[in-house]
């Protein structure tokens, strides 16, 4: 299940996305349109969500509006960004940031390219369709700087992919190659 990159939280969505901090990071922003940092801020995590497709959630806190949520969080300042990873705030800022700096911060905390690679190549491999795995596997596996868990479901796939290619080329010197009923009932009887 893909998460939605980004969401306007509210009382009723609080909890349920907190919980998928469980499995993908949130970012939590608190705001105000009545503040001239945010307004900066805004187009910059709008954009990093759309920018990271789905890695983390941007979960928007307008502090106008949900007043009771921005008080449960204890904020001193807007804006202000949490990061929730597994349920827990790990890291944040107050005040505006420029977008490396915010960038540095998700990079700590996001998957990377390899495990995200890995990820898929399993998705694909699960479903039987190792000939599509394949490739992102070698990606996976160069970028990791040949990292060995990676180098193993390759090699595995690899051997897969040979075997299923040698009895392919087995079954077509097989007399009754391309034929699904061509074996004959003991008896003769067909």
């Amino acid at each position: 299940m893909l998460a939605q990159a980004v969401v306007d939280i509210n009382e009723t969505n609080l909890h349920q996305t907190l919980e998928q901090s469980m499995s993908i990071p949130v970012l939590f922003y608190f705001w105000s349109e009545r503040s001239q940092h945010c307004l900066q801020l805004t187009p910059v995590l709008d954009k990093l969500a759309a920018e990271y497709a789905g890695q983390f959630i941007l979960a928007k806190v307008d502090c106008d509006a949900e007043q009771m949520i921005a008080s449960q969080f204890g904020l001193r300042s807007i804006p202000t960004v949490y990061l929730f990873k597994d349920g827990q705030p790990v890291d944040g800022f107050q005040g505006p940031q420029p977008e490396e700096a915010i960038r540095d911060l998700l990079q700590r905390f996001l998957p990377k390219e390899e495990d995200l690679k890995l990820a898929q190549a399993q998705e694909l491999l699960a479903a039987g369709n190792a000939a599509e795995a394949l490739p992102l596997l070698k990606d996976a596996w160069q970028s990791s700087q040949q990292r060995s868990d990676i180098g193993l479901t390759l090699a595995e796939t690899q051997i897969a992919l040979s075997r299923s290619e040698d009895a392919e080329a087995g079954a077509g010197d097989h007399p009754v190659a391309g034929s699904r009923y061509a074996l004959s009932r003991p008896g003769g009887a067909d």
